[in-house]
């Protein structure tokens, strides 16, 4: 034991007597914390080979939740095909839930389940970004307007409206002027109807026509 901790010391002298004075002191701190430095660096390999493992595994589950969607979309339908989704959805990850919440809650509006529907367009706004959180609120009020609840479509799109990017603001407008409509109140359904004409939409006719019927 002795005889090892010399040789290591005559590596040591060895090198030192090779370098540079001013690497003298960093060499001396090396030695002094040697053990803290050899700790930090399996810390950091551990916690690598930790994040690697997480990753492979968040990627196999992402694969597997993949091919269980296109296995339910191929050999299920209607209410069954609803079924098998909605429980996929309750477990598949970050990366796919959004995808599987979008078809549960269209498989729910093709089945007439709006109240369904409507709570996996909620689940989805709340947990989404941006864009994907204004498209699921739109499928939201969509869902509570074809339940016949028109007041409740339109509280949810009003701020929609308010701070729309420009690039919704037609998908939005449209949506807003109808839940409007339904829930008798004109000036915000003519507002609505006013902005889709300054978009300079496609069927101009029928928002003019719409213009002039609610201003009457």
């Amino acid at each position: 034991m002795a005889e090892h901790e010399h040789d290591q010391h005559s590596v040591l002298d060895s090198i030192e007597q090779g370098i540079p004075n001013n690497m003298k002191p960093l060499l001396k701190a090396a030695e002094k914390y040697k053990k803290h430095i050899t700790l930090a660096i399996a810390v950091i390999l551990g916690v690598t080979v930790i994040w690697s493992g997480v990753r492979w595994y968040n990627g196999n589950q992402i694969r597997k939740t993949r091919a269980a969607m296109g296995e339910i979309l191929l050999n299920a339908q209607g209410q069954e095909r609803l079924d098998k989704v909605a429980e996929l959805a309750k477990n598949a990850p970050g990366d796919m839930r959004a995808a599987v919440l979008f078809e549960a809650a269209s498989l729910s509006l093709e089945l007439n389940q709006y109240d369904k529907a409507e709570q996996y367009y909620k689940e989805l706004a709340a947990n989404a970004d941006d864009d994907t959180a204004i498209i699921a609120s739109l499928g939201q009020a969509k869902s509570a307007l074809l339940a016949g609840d028109a007041k409740k479509a339109l509280d949810i799109i009003k701020p929609l409206a308010e701070s729309a990017p420009k690039h919704l603001i037609t998908p939005i407008n449209r949506q807003l002027a109808l839940a409007a409509e339904q829930a008798g109140d004109t000036a915000t359904a003519i507002k609505a109807y006013e902005t889709l004409e300054g978009a300079g939409v496609m069927d101009k006719q029928f928002v003019d026509y719409k213009l002039a019927q609610l201003k009457q």
